[in-house]
């Protein structure tokens, strides 16, 4: 016997669960862009630097200079898989 469910509009929910396409910039790259420019060039080459530097580390790097920045957008950044690098 199929389960009650509340009445709802169930095409707006549907609608709201699209993947959005991607496009702008994604968490990082919007952190890069609040940094000075000479700044954002040393970090952007911390981020690049994979056999140097871990995740935590450019996390940290990020923390020190004010700005909270997760795991996951780091990893798709660093993959090129974000917003950034597909617009």
């Amino acid at each position: 016997m199929a389960r009650s469910v509340p009445c709802v509009d169930i095409d707006a929910l549907i609608a709201g669960a699209v993947r959005q396409k991607p496009g702008g910039t994604c968490t990082v790259g919007i952190a890069l862009d609040r940094l000075e420019p000479a700044i954002a060039v040393k970090v952007r080459a911390v981020i690049a630097d994979t056999d140097t530097f871990a995740v935590r580390g450019v996390m940290a790097v990020f923390a020190g200079l004010g700005l909270d920045v997760g795991r996951g957008p780091l990893e798709r950044h660093r993959r090129q898989e974000c917003a950034c690098v597909q617009a």
